[in-house]
């Protein structure tokens, strides 16, 4: 899977594989909804928004899947400058195609239901251009003397964060385009997020191990992923988080209420969920058999994390859920409270008790927890997460 992200406003999520083929699932119940081989170009970055400024209205109150698929629009980028686009009913979507002489097409970020800014090349130069979604012009959005490794935009369209080549974070204001903070660091940066609601900016670093553990048995270096979070309002470091220790950071991705921070790194691990108050590791995702390459937090739904895998696999979780799982203290009880070994209670010292189901595929899902007055427990970790699994062949 090279490319994913959610739909706006609705339950939809888009996804693009190295296999030529785009699809659009629903992640409330994990199923496809559509699907297309793309058979005409190598397509690298993907980026999918509903059509019309009054699609939001169209959705009843607490019921994204009532939107019209009718009003859904995918965007690709091409490996050769081209813009793919398909707009429709998710099981008839037309498909057109705009050749452009420019770089490929690396990212793609919707910034309005009509407008999608692209991460291309021209001239040997990065440039970050505006594309409409009508006509697939182009026009220049903003021009970086030195090659951008990233780029992010704020939920609110108000701040755009670049990683460029020379090891540099720049902050730069949407409206007027001007920079307002350069952050030096000591690594290559290779992704950046940015939130406005608590206004920091994270970077995700490669940097070279040190010690013992620098290169493996052949004597390739190897190295690891260092995410420095700084403050957009001062310039100035707030934290360094360390816990992907064999490869770079692939993917950041900030909740649209700025409580979590996801990670990504091409290792064994899986996608990490970060506290942005404390900043220590709530969660390892670790269900991919395969290392993780992307991971993105729905911009609807703050607790709602995809993940995707090398080898075409697509997750959905629940950070609440999963986080709720644990006890703030030692587990003392754990029995299984129906004779067919279905459910499941724990109780532990942090004054809880919880009630699991599980599944056909032992995956424990907490239906109940309750709170006493004395000294009790709470949930219990199962090492497992509930959640839909889709994906590519």
């Amino acid at each position: 899977v090279r490319d994913i992200c959610f739909v706006a406003g609705t339950c939809l999520l888009a996804s693009l594989s190295s296999d030529s083929s785009v699809k659009l699932f629903d992640h409330h119940i994990g199923e496809q909804v559509w699907e297309c081989l793309d058979p005409d170009g190598a397509l690298l970055s993907l980026g999918a928004v509903c059509y019309r400024e009054d699609a939001a209205q169209e959705c009843e109150a607490n019921d994204p899947s009532s939107l019209n698929p009718k009003l859904i629009c995918i965007i690709g980028g091409g490996d050769d400058g081209s813009i793919f686009k398909w707009l429709g009913a998710p099981r008839s979507m037309i498909k057109t195609i705009r050749r452009h002489q420019q770089g490929a097409v690396r990212k793609l970020l919707f910034i309005s239901n009509i407008t999608i800014l692209a991460l291309t090349e021209r001239a040997g130069k990065s440039v970050i251009v505006s594309v409409d979604i009508d006509t697939l012009g182009v026009s220049n959005f903003y021009r970086h003397d030195i090659g951008i490794a990233d780029f992010s935009v704020s939920h609110d369209n108000t701040l755009l964060v670049i990683g460029d080549d020379a090891q540099v974070s720049c902050l730069v204001c949407m409206k007027t385009q001007s920079v307002l903070h350069k952050i030096k660091h000591e690594h290559t940066v290779k992704v950046v997020a940015v939130s406005s609601v608590t206004m920091l900016c994270a970077t995700g670093m490669q940097a070279k191990r040190a010690g013992a553990g620098s290169c493996d048995m052949y004597g390739i270096t190897l190295y690891c992923g260092p995410i420095q979070v700084w403050d957009i309002k001062t310039g100035l470091h707030v934290a360094l988080l360390r816990g992907h220790d064999t490869a770079a950071i692939n993917s950041l991705s900030f909740a649209r209420n700025g409580k979590f921070l996801v990670s990504v790194s091409h290792d064994w691990q899986g996608p990490k969920v970060w506290d942005c108050n404390t900043w220590e590791c709530l969660l390892v995702m670790t269900q991919h058999s395969q290392p993780a390459v992307t991971a993105q937090i729905s911009p609807d739904f703050d607790d709602t994390v995809v993940s995707a895998d090398s080898m075409g696999t697509i997750k959905v979780w629940k950070i609440e859920s999963c986080t709720g799982r644990r006890h703030a203290g030692t587990v003392r009880h754990l029995t299984s409270c129906s004779h067919d070994g279905r459910f499941f209670i724990s109780a532990g010292a942090d004054s809880s008790v919880r009630l699991f189901e599980r599944d056909s595929d032992w995956t424990l899902k907490q239906v109940l927890s309750m709170t006493g007055q004395g000294e009790s427990a709470s949930g219990h970790t199962s090492g497992h997460t509930s959640g839909h699994t889709s994906g590519h062949t």
